[in-house]
């Protein structure tokens, strides 16, 4: 069974992917690579830090793994 989804962090930008690392937290690129090479449907990024824009993270995560969005609090999925 293929997955559909894949729900994961993405705290930081791939700028500062050396703090990500010492937190132990992922970049949004690297949340979309392991996308990419997942062979998921979707993916939905989480845990986002507050010092970027929801904007800023899709934005570095679509360059590797198109079909992603942010979510927040409370949002639902449909599957």
């Amino acid at each position: 069974m293929v997955p559909i989804l894949l729900v994961i962090e993405a705290t930081f930008l791939d700028r500062d992917s050396d703090i990500a690392r010492d937190y132990g937290h992922l970049a949004a690129a690297e949340a979309a690579a392991l996308a990419a090479t997942s062979d998921v449907g979707q993916l939905v990024l989480t845990h986002i830090s507050a010092r970027y824009a929801d904007e800023e993270i899709l934005a570095e995560a679509a360059k590797t793994f198109r079909n992603s969005r942010v979510t927040r609090d409370f949002d639902q999925t449909s599957i």
